[in-house]
């Protein structure tokens, strides 16, 4: 009943270094891993995002700002563009998944439209099986628009490393 809001890293950990030398894991995440990181943040539950922080990533150097900064937009972009459904009220069908720890996941209702957000939080491949209600009208993939088809009442999810995937489905409500 309460808002939480996440701080997702957007930044190089080397800016902090105590060392003069940067240890091999002080970097600018990748695309994939910031996606991955805001996604998981929003899959469980996160209403807001604060990406931390532009000043860092403007004052890094070994990562040029123009490199960056247009993964951190394109990245927001796709959040920016599902905030009609993250931030809906309106309830959602039931829908399990089997256990899997790696996988981080989040169903909303938006109209006649139920959104299942799945997101890999793990960097190695993974599966989840998601039990619907019942047997959806339509079956879309967010992004691609691939119509998955012969959806019965479960849903098979492969998920690459650190994937994300956004499953649009009518007909459960």
């Amino acid at each position: 009943s309460r808002p939480v809001w996440m701080v997702p890293q957007v930044f190089d950990w080397a800016n902090y270094a105590t060392t003069p030398t940067p240890k091999p894991t002080d970097r600018m995440p990748t695309f994939e891993e910031m996606r991955s990181m805001a996604w998981q943040c929003l899959a469980e539950g996160a209403r807001g995002l604060i990406f931390y922080s532009w000043f860092d990533v403007r004052r890094d150097k070994r990562t040029p700002f123009d490199q960056h900064w247009p993964k951190v937009k394109t990245m927001a972009a796709e959040i920016k563009d599902m905030i009609p459904a993250l931030l809906s009220i309106e309830p959602a069908p039931a829908i399990t998944c089997g256990a899997n720890p790696s996988v981080c996941w989040r169903v909303q209702q938006l109209g006649a439209t139920t959104y299942l957000i799945v997101v890999n939080a793990v960097e190695e491949a993974t599966t989840a099986q998601f039990t619907l209600p019942k047997q959806p009208q339509t079956v879309v993939l967010r992004g691609t628009g691939e119509k998955l088809e012969g959806i019965a009442q479960t849903l098979d999810v492969a998920l690459p490393p650190l994937d994300v995937k956004i499953y649009e489905m009518t007909g459960l409500n």
